[in-house]
């Protein structure tokens, strides 16, 4: 066997382990809820603010979508249409792979049906990907703000949570040096270069920030950025809406407890590499909701109902994305 194949199998397995482990995660939650609470739960929900949770995601979509649209119209001029369509079939893969990995196949479908050179797509797909780093990293020290101005923490957990947003924001100001100012970033991946456990990703990592750095040149791009910016944090606000809509189906909750849950959850769910965040994403947010005094069961079935209800949506709109692009073009 090659060295190649072999690590294909040991990528095989470790993806299959992973999945285990979020279903063995996702079990979990449901033995200590009760699959016949659970039930209960979603039979006397609102269904009207399911409708409610679905019309969120979609807005959230087309943001993303519109996002896009503007980053690929920087290369040439594309249709609308055709760039949603491109969107709703990428956002299938990226959904349903450890780390949205699959979203790499994104640049092949812009060379395909938009006529966007590879190269230039792969530029979009690590801005759009910046963009939301960006995102996440704000909205998680904000919601460790919130959690700090809304409970009573001990001294060492409060100490904790200074930590987490202090280390956060300096995250964040440095990520958005090395975006403004290549010097920062090429120092950083010198740096980062002599880390013997990340030697064999500084190359990959000197490219994909060179190839940043090449796009974000082009005539238009950096005073596009701020309106991008816009786009990507309103499509964040917007998602946290589908979830709370589906929480509060079931029980009273706030907007900005359930945004709080999801900024933490989200990122947890990323770091996890378990695909589609199976498991993960239900059990962070059920902790944090729990943390805020809310009751563990209904936010468990809201994490379970809002995962298969969203992730049937995605995949619903991955064929109305697939027939777009099936039609011919004018």
């Amino acid at each position: 066997m090659s060295g190649a194949e072999s690590r294909a199998g040991r990528g095989r397995w470790l993806s299959r382990l992973l999945l285990a482990v979020g279903v063995a995660i996702l079990v979990a939650l449901i033995v200590r809820s009760g699959p016949a609470r659970l039930l209960d739960l979603a039979a006397r929900a609102d269904k009207t603010l399911w409708l409610g949770g679905v019309a969120f995601y979609i807005g959230s979509m087309v943001l993303r979508a519109l996002k896009w649209h503007r980053l690929l119209g920087v290369v040439r001029p594309v249709s609308l249409s055709r760039t949603v369509g491109v969107f709703l079939v990428n956002a299938v893969a990226g959904n349903l792979t450890p780390f949205r990995s699959g979203e790499a196949v994104g640049p092949v479908l812009f060379q395909r049906h938009l006529g966007v050179p590879l190269g230039d797509g792969f530029s979009v797909i690590v801005v759009d990907r910046v963009l939301e780093l960006l995102a996440m990293l704000v909205y998680l020290a904000a919601a460790f703000l919130y959690l700090d101005t809304h409970l009573t923490l001990e001294p060492l957990f409060r100490a904790a949570v200074f930590v987490a947003v202090a280390g956060t924001l300096v995250i964040t100001a440095g990520l958005l040096a090395v975006l403004a100012w290549e010097a920062p970033g090429r120092w950083l991946v010198q740096a980062i270069s002599r880390i013997p456990a990340l030697q064999r990703r500084a190359p990959a990592i000197r490219a994909e920030l060179e190839r940043f750095y090449a796009f974000r040149r082009r005539p238009g791009v950096f005073g596009a950025l701020p309106v991008l910016a816009g786009l990507t944090l309103a499509s964040w606000a917007v998602q946290f809406g589908a979830l709370w809509c589906v929480a509060a189906s079931m029980t009273d909750v706030g907007y900005l407890a359930t945004a709080a849950g999801q900024s933490i959850s989200i990122p947890a769910s990323l770091l996890s590499f378990i695909p589609a965040g199976i498991g993960v994403g239900a059990a962070s947010f059920q902790y944090v909701m729990e943390l805020l005094g809310y009751a563990p069961d209904p936010m468990v079935g809201a994490a379970l109902l809002g995962k298969v209800l969203f992730l049937g949506l995605i995949i619903a709109l991955g064929w109305v994305g697939s027939a777009i692009l099936d039609r011919p073009q004018r």
